[in-house]
């Protein structure tokens, strides 16, 4: 997981992006907000720490993050002990940066996860007496697997339409007791 800090202390920004280098900020829930009539979410966000206005910061409390170099990312829909992986390819900046910002560059593939990410997804929705999560990771250029976050109630439907692989079978074996692990 990257480096992580929740505050609304100005230096505190300061002083955590001079020892893990650039930042991200992401919101601590999902945020839907309107403007010009539309609704809009708040995507992650590329930020200096030495342009943030201290006195909005103060407000409330914000997610940063260690910018993670990123070969492309990876949705994992764990079903129960079965994990069903995507790599999400960004055909653009806004997309390369948070890709639910312009969906319209991505591209998709069924991928293999790895072994111990399966296991640690495995451990991580015992621990929270989960059956389902929508886990997402960063892969980066050394093919290194970074977790982000898991979305207990994660969207999939699009990534079974775009990848092909069979989430809603698997959510039904689930559900009617047909898990085969």
């Amino acid at each position: 997981m990257p480096s992580t800090l929740i505050t609304t202390d100005h230096r505190a920004v300061i002083d955590f992006a001079d020892a893990v280098g650039p930042l991200v900020c992401k919101t601590l829930s999902s945020l839907a907000h309107s403007v010009d009539g539309k609704v809009r979410i708040t995507y992650t966000t590329a930020v200096d720490p030495g342009v943030i206005d201290p006195t909005a910061l103060a407000v409330t409390a914000h997610l940063f993050q260690s910018r993670v170099p990123k070969q492309y990312e990876v949705r994992v829909t764990m079903v129960g002990k079965r994990a069903l992986g995507v790599a999400i390819h960004a055909g653009s900046a806004a997309a390369r940066l948070d890709w639910r910002a312009d969906y319209a560059a991505l591209s998709y593939a069924p991928i293999d996860v790895p072994s111990d990410v399966v296991g640690k997804a495995v451990t991580y929705l015992d621990a929270f007496g989960l059956a389902f999560g929508a886990f997402d990771f960063v892969v980066t250029p050394e093919d290194e697997w970074v977790f982000l976050e898991c979305n207990p109630a994660g969207q999939w439907l699009w990534l079974e339409r775009q990848a092909g692989i069979p989430i809603t079978a698997a959510l039904v074996d689930l559900l009617t007791g047909e898990v085969t692990e």
